[in-house]
């Protein structure tokens, strides 16, 4: 899987690099943040073959099996952390041009929230509000900081 995700990636970093340079006489190109993307599924990438290397080399390792029902008590997140994000990264690169950078991101961003916290934080909705409204901060930081600031166009859905 890794691999498929890593020829997809060089796909769309080579794209992106087509459109124009990421930086063009000091200021910042449509194609920059597809780039950022870009390395930054590289680097999951890389973390989930290194946590893939680091697992082989525990298997080899005589250790105590663990406890009936232990393996099911661990989390998903915490034995394929990596694995995860990078295939949530994979898909969100995979539509940010196509649905745009507020939903894509947002999404993104809210799944991310349900990767990392707590799968059962609490009763009733407060958890949930929580967590949108976190990627909607995120979300709406992010495009400040690119179209009003770095003057960037993202792509959105309507285009």
């Amino acid at each position: 899987m890794p691999v498929l995700l890593l020829a997809v990636t060089t796909i769309y970093l080579v794209n992106a690099l087509q459109m124009m340079p990421p930086i063009k006489r000091g200021d910042i190109t449509a194609s920059f943040f597809p780039v950022v993307l870009a390395v930054i599924m590289y680097l999951s990438i890389g973390v989930v073959l290194w946590q893939g290397r680091s697992e082989a080399g525990k298997g080899a390792a005589p250790e105590t099996p663990p406890a009936a029902g232990a393996e099911a008590s661990v989390p998903a997140l915490n034995r394929f952390g990596a694995l995860w994000v990078t295939l949530v990264t994979g898909l969100y690169i995979g539509v940010f041009s196509v649905i745009g950078y507020s939903l894509s991101t947002f999404l993104y961003v809210l799944l991310l929230t349900f990767l990392f916290g707590n799968p059962r934080p609490g009763k009733g909705g407060r958890a949930w509000i929580v967590k949108i409204a976190a990627a909607l901060v995120i979300t709406l930081l992010g495009y400040a900081l690119f179209e009003l600031i770095f003057q960037v166009r993202l792509p959105t859905l309507w285009t």
